[in-house]
Parts: structure tokens; sequence; C-alpha cells
């Protein structure tokens, strides 16, 4: 299992795979690149491939510049899937992912209710490089009010970079901007670094559920979060790999792990609606496979 660069996001994932493996009778090597660098991600997998490995599971941060690594990763009759950030897709067999189309429409939802007359919105986003980050992307202009202006930033998943890119915002634009929004982990930092310069009455909308995104969210800087699913992630695409193992087929290439709204109003009881969600995508997932 390769991660699309080291982040907090996927502790959840690693938390995930040990217990599954446990359960599915196999050893799991979880590995992450330092930062988002295909040379680096195409380097782990080479790796385990020469130590010699019975699946692949790719999280991509450059789907383009992984795409040779998997090409001979799959030449070996591998089973390959993907988890978190797709690529590939004539080559895995089944992506466990978000649903980054869904994760786009409930961002554009969201600044719709926040700015029903419009305003200027600026985006921290990942890497234009990451497939996932497009998707959301496109599905967020699709939705969003016309009236609405966003302005995306790339902080290549590096939190350091964050805080200096709302900082030159600041600087620039200042109370031009309406809302600061990330489809990254960084709400936090945008949270406090506005609060450091003066500008905690703008509004952060946020994706995941790191404790410091809820606390920012408990105390109502971040007026909204999407927490995904990257223990399903990781549980999941364990489970197809063993399936594949097997020799089963799954019924489509594709399987969305959803994930849950949260705000200040159930920032303490979401977790329950996490392992409802869970429970319910076990069930669905098992479902698919002949």
């Amino acid at each position: 299992m390769v991660t699309a660069v080291q982040h907090p996001y996927y502790a959840p994932t690693e938390a995930a795979v040990g217990p599954t493996c446990e359960r599915l009778g196999c050893e799991v090597i979880f590995l992450q690149p330092s930062s988002c660098d295909a040379a680096e991600e195409s380097q782990l997998i080479r790796d385990v491939l020469a130590a010699g490995i019975d699946g692949l599971g790719v999280s991509a941060c450059d789907a383009a510049g992984v795409l040779p690594v998997v090409e001979e990763a799959a030449a070996t009759g591998i089973p390959i899937v993907t988890f978190d950030a797709d690529c590939c897709a004539d080559i895995r067999t089944i992506a466990v992912s978000n649903s980054d189309w869904q994760i786009g429409e409930l961002h554009a939802a969201a600044l719709n209710d926040l700015l029903p007359d419009g305003g200027k919105v600026v985006n921290i986003i990942g890497s234009l490089a990451m497939e996932n980050v497009r998707t959301r992307l496109d599905a967020m202009a699709e939705g969003i009010n016309p009236n609405i202006e966003i302005e995306n930033f790339e902080d290549q998943n590096d939190l350091t970079k964050t805080g200096q890119i709302i900082r030159d915002v600041l600087t620039t634009q200042g109370d031009e901007v309406d809302i600061f929004m990330t489809q990254t982990g960084s709400a936090a930092v945008i949270a406090q670094t506005l609060v450091d310069e003066g500008f905690d009455h703008i509004p952060v909308v946020g994706i995941n559920d790191f404790e410091e995104i809820l606390e920012w969210v408990r105390k109502g800087n971040i007026v909204s979060t999407v927490a995904l699913n990257p223990g399903a992630q990781g549980e999941l695409a364990l489970v197809a790999l063993d399936k594949l193992r097997q020799g089963l087929t799954p019924s489509t290439d594709f399987f969305g792990t959803g994930g849950v709204i949260i705000t200040p109003e159930n920032v303490d009881t979401y977790a329950d609606d996490v392992a409802d969600l869970n429970a319910r995508l076990r069930e669905e997932f098992e479902a698919l496979w002949s």
C-alpha cells in the first residue's frame, strides 16, 4: 500500500490496514512518499516489486507520473487497486475512493448557501496533477453560483506552505475575500493564520476531520468541513486485493466511500454517523464480488 504523500490524512488508512490484514491472513507493507513527487513514489513501488509482493494498492499524487511504474507492476501479473487518489484506470481493477464529484458538489452547495449573492472565494488545493483534485474542481464549477468567483492556489499538500499563501493573499486582497476554502487538510492552518493576521471574521470551509480542524469547528471559525473516509478506503482496498487473488471479479470499477458533513451543530456526534456509514459500506462492497 503506497500513499500519495506523507500526510495526517492517511493515519486512519494505516490504522485500518493492520487489523484488516490480520483478519484476511496477509502481510501489509505501508509506505508514504515524503512529498508529492512522482519519482519518489515510483521508486517506492519499484522497491516493493523487487522485494516480491502479491498485490499493490496505490494512491497517486501525480497520476501521469506514476503510470509507467504501475504498468511495470501490472506486467508482473499481480492485482492492482487504487485508494483515495485514483490513477491508471486502464490498469487497476477497482478504485476505492472518495466520490470526488460528490465532494465538489457538497462544497459548491456550501458556498452557495454562504454566499447567495455571490462573492470571492480563495480555495487551497493540493496539486492540479492529482486526478481527484481536478474532479472536485470540475464538479464545484458545474454547481457553483455564477456570481461566486473562485481563485485556486496549490500548496502541494505541504502545510508549511499554506500559511504563507494565506498571508500573501491577505496582503494583496484583504477583505475582498469572503471565504477561505480548502480541499486539503489545511483548514486549521488557515483558521489560525486568519486569527493571527486579524481576519478571523472570514469563515473557512474545509475538508477532513483532523482533531485540530474539529476544534476550529467548535469555535465557529470553520463553518463546515467534510469528513472523508480514509480508514474505509484502506480496509476495502485490501479486501479487494484479497478477493482478486482468489479470482473474484467486482461488478464495478469504482466504489465510493462517502463522507459526513460536520458543522458546529454535530461536531461531537458525527462519529456515530461514520460508524453507521462504514457498516453499510462493508455490506455493499461484499455484494460486488462474484
